[in-house]
């Protein structure tokens, strides 16, 4: 169950974590850092996601964990597609 929660949380910080970064970034490695902060909220998310779980008794913080980091590794290409969609829409914008 808790797959499915950090499936849809993981998906949902991959997209607009870098898109609204973007929206605003005016510098070159704009995209890069965009990148950087979605994986990093979404590792933090799976870990408070995977510590809470265990604190409230739904499972074993470990296994949580792992089934989240699971999650976690589709973001290693959404991020970095949201982020050149982004880059690209700003780009034509301005041209």
């Amino acid at each position: 169950m808790l797959f499915i929660f950090f499936l849809v949380g993981v998906l949902l910080i991959g997209w607009y974590i870098p898109q609204a970064i973007l929206r605003r970034a005016n510098f070159r490695f704009a995209a890069i850092l965009a990148v950087v902060c979605a994986l990093v909220s979404g590792a933090l998310f799976i870990w408070l996601g995977a510590k809470s779980a265990g604190l409230i008794g739904i499972g074993d913080a470990a296994a949580e964990f792992e089934r989240g980091f699971n999650a976690w590794k589709i973001m290693i290409f959404l991020a970095p597609a949201s982020a050149i969609q982004a880059q690209s829409r700003k780009k034509n914008r301005g041209a």
